[in-house]
């Protein structure tokens, strides 16, 4: 029997627990939930626990829509009329006061919910892991040796998971990075902006490979060899 979707609420956004207490996450925003609105059923829905995970990943309502395969206006009223108000009682601020999507993010990172990533030892990176604007994509190398993080800053740095020391900055985009993604290998490194630049990057050195073509806004990339 295959798994339906709704066994792993969280995909296709899993990678929101590599930087967030999920489950605290979920099980205050139930609390929060059942205050707003007593009579609906106890805990977050698979649904909105998806919509959640893809604001976590830094995704606006339009993303998740796209990777969702739902209407733009559907998913923007749901968030609406749950998750943003069970994130206002939660961060304990006025009603109908969450608007911005961006918002969302910022006030669960001030409440406490904003974790570190761990390295495959248990031990936490250093709190050195920053930009200087918000992380808004991450990948852990398939060989677990790197973490790399794009960011509104435009930059993306590879980190070491050993260490949690910054191995390398790469300076390649003018516009936020919106993905990185590591070939399985682990010796090159796609990013994707927000412009649509796709790039690829030798891990070596840093040293741009190729430039391929650009994509729009809500198409997606993988890297398959090298």
């Amino acid at each position: 029997m295959i798994p339906s979707t709704l066994d792993r609420p969280e995909e296709p956004f899993a990678r929101a627990s590599n930087g967030w207490d999920i489950q605290k996450l979920y099980s205050d925003l139930a609390n929060a939930k059942q205050e707003f609105a007593p009579h609906t059923r106890r805990g977050l829905t698979p649904v909105e626990k998806r919509h959640l995970c893809g604001l976590l990943c830094g995704y606006s309502p339009a993303e998740i829509a796209v990777f969702l395969n739902k209407q733009i206006k559907g998913v923007e009223v749901d968030l609406s009329k749950t998750l943003y108000r069970y994130i206002e009682l939660l961060t304990n601020r006025p009603r109908n006061a969450l608007k911005n999507w961006r918002d969302a993010i910022d006030w669960l990172e001030i409440a406490g919910y904003k974790t570190q990533p761990k390295t495959s030892t248990g031990a936490i990176l250093k709190a050195t892991l920053h930009h200087s604007d918000r992380i808004l994509s991450a990948a852990i190398s398939p060989d677990g040796q790197f973490l790399a993080t794009g960011s509104e800053d435009s930059t993306v740095k590879i980190w070491s998971l050993h260490s949690g020391e910054l191995r390398q900055t790469i300076f390649g985009h003018s516009t936020a990075v919106l993905l990185v993604a590591f070939s399985p290998a682990s010796k090159t490194l796609l990013t994707r902006s927000r412009a649509g630049t796709v790039k690829l990057w030798n891990l070596q050195n840093g040293e741009l490979l190729k430039r391929l073509a650009d994509v729009h806004r809500h198409e997606s990339v993988a890297v398959n060899r090298f």
